[in-house]
């Protein structure tokens, strides 16, 4: 391999495909948006506008490359309790969203697979089915998952029951993290 010079990988780093997360200031922080090949972990609560951000990504990466977007499908697993949090897709705003960037509605939803776990083993179990479908499926451009730690903390409101779950939830984040970059 032939050494580079600094400015040699800035250029190319700088002219890597990047997804737009509909966040000017944190495309700025993320220096241009999501780039293909690396875990990013969003975190807040429903005001912070996390929810709205990860449909802005989903609707972002099935645009094709010229465009600012990765061109392939969208894996999108959701964690959650859903008779508690009601957390699901929400399909009037992404379709919103995916009808503002240009895309055909139907082509698009189309191409978005989605997964659910709707406890802490379930969420262990689902990054094995998650990997077959990453090698079944090579168009599978993003994976995006919603709502990771909600299962381990929102039934851990003691301290110490919080605590004996933190392995398994970093378990579970090496599970996605690992599923992925095998992509």
């Amino acid at each position: 391999m032939e050494p580079k010079n600094a400015l040699q990988l800035f250029s190319e780093e700088m002219s890597s495909p990047r997804v737009f997360t509909g966040s000017a200031d944190l495309d700025l922080l993320l220096c241009g948006g999501i780039r293909p090949g690396l875990f990013y972990l969003f975190y807040g609560d429903e005001e912070s506008g996390v929810d709205l951000l990860i449909h802005r990504i989903i609707a972002n990466a099935l645009l094709p490359r010229e465009k600012q977007g990765l061109g392939g499908k969208v894996l999108y697993v959701n964690c959650g309790n859903y008779k508690r949090e009601k957390t699901l897709l929400d399909l009037e705003l992404l379709t919103g969203l995916i009808k503002a960037a240009g895309l055909d509605p139907s082509e698009a939803l189309d191409r978005i697979y989605v997964a659910c776990a709707f406890s802490e083993e379930q969420e262990e179990e689902i990054a094995e089915d998650l990997f077959n479908l990453l090698k079944r499926d090579r168009e599978i451009r993003a994976v995006i998952v919603h709502n990771l730690t909600k299962l381990f903390i929102s039934n851990s409101s003691a301290r110490g029951n919080l605590m004996r779950k933190i392995p398994a939830l970093e378990r579970v984040v090496e599970l996605f993290q690992q599923v992925c970059s095998a992509q």
